[in-house]
């Protein structure tokens, strides 16, 4: 038996893959409405990887084009014929323009829905005057606990816990990728996968919005809040 194997998996699940991309080897094609997956050897990092996606079939790729279940020697089928692409060229996120500073990515097969579920928001967009004046007589021990990025559109990103009480909105982040409060994204993979997909490097945040686009946002946009901080982010904005 080869060290080749194949995966088929449901095409709304798609996202889940997004984890694989940045394997070379892995190739896709869509046939009856499930994504199938191939590559040429199965390492212990990508069999951990390919144990975590929900709902779909493995198999080892024997000679030619059949395949047998996974950890079975009998051939149990065919590959579809295709046609077979890289992974990374089928999967292939976009993301229009957004407002905040940051490095914009990718988009990915997600989409943001209504949530019930109560969770304490620890990011808030705001616009700059309100989060000036607020700053101006709040205190330290308040500030210290905030840090936040300002755009030149007159708003700012207020990250920390508790947040200010101030009109805008609100946010949970969690691993570094933030989603409106009262939403939640589908299909329901962990933040690691959304990253991935996003290819988010080390401390950036993707703020999502509820049209599913996003933007990502560098650790060195934010600052600690302090009134100086929140001064000198005036002037470098000018008037807003």
């Amino acid at each position: 038996m080869s060290d080749g194997w194949a995966m088929s998996m449901p095409l709304e699940g798609a996202v889940a893959a997004a984890t694989l991309r940045k394997s070379t080897d892995i190739e896709a094609c869509v046939v009856d409405g499930r994504l199938w997956l191939r590559g040429t050897k199965c390492s212990d990092g990508l069999d951990r990887s390919l144990r975590k996606i929900l709902g779909a079939e493995r198999f080892h790729r024997l000679s030619g084009e059949e395949t047998a279940r996974w950890g079975e020697t009998l051939p149990s089928g065919l590959l579809p014929k295709g046609p077979w692409i890289p992974l990374k060229q089928w999967l292939q996120p976009t993301v229009p323009a957004t407002v905040l500073p940051g490095r914009i990515s990718e988009r990915a097969s997600l989409r943001i829905v209504r949530s019930s579920t109560e969770q304490a928001a620890n990011l808030l967009l705001v616009e700059f005057q309100k989060w000036r004046e607020y700053a101006a007589t709040a205190p330290q021990a308040r500030l210290s606990r905030l840090s936040f990025a300002a755009s030149d559109d007159g708003h700012v990103l207020i990250r920390g816990e508790p947040l200010p009480p101030l009109p805008g909105t609100r946010y949970i982040e969690a691993e570094g990728v933030a989603r409106p409060l009262g939403w939640e994204w589908s299909p329901a993979v962990d933040a690691a996968v959304i990253r991935a997909a996003f290819g988010l490097a080390d401390r950036e945040l993707a703020l999502l919005a509820s049209d599913g686009s996003y933007e990502v946002v560098g650790a060195d946009d934010f600052v600690r809040a302090t009134r100086s901080a929140v001064r000198l982010t005036e002037k470098e904005l000018g008037s807003v």
